[in-house]
């Protein structure tokens, strides 16, 4: 098995098309940390019948959720 540095650039990620450098990902790490415990997940318990609210979770879901893949990918 080949370490990172031995494998041809052609073949590797392009990480900085995700971050441009391990502090910016770190920032992302700890902004996205910071906004996720902000959120009081509580205010769609038994409300999610509601379609609006419905609609409301489900884009707080993608948000965070493409906020993660990103910062998983990187990772």
């Amino acid at each position: 098995m080949l370490e990172r540095k031995e494998v041809p650039a052609a073949l590797k990620w392009k990480l900085t098309d995700i971050f441009e450098s391990d502090e910016a990902w770190e920032e992302e790490y700890k902004a996205t940390e910071k906004e996720f415990s902000s959120y009081d997940f509580s205010v769609f318990k038994g409300k999610l019948s509601d379609k609006q609210t419905l609609l409301k979770c489900f884009e707080l879901s993608d948000t965070l959720s493409r906020r993660l893949e990103r910062l998983y990918l990187y990772a």
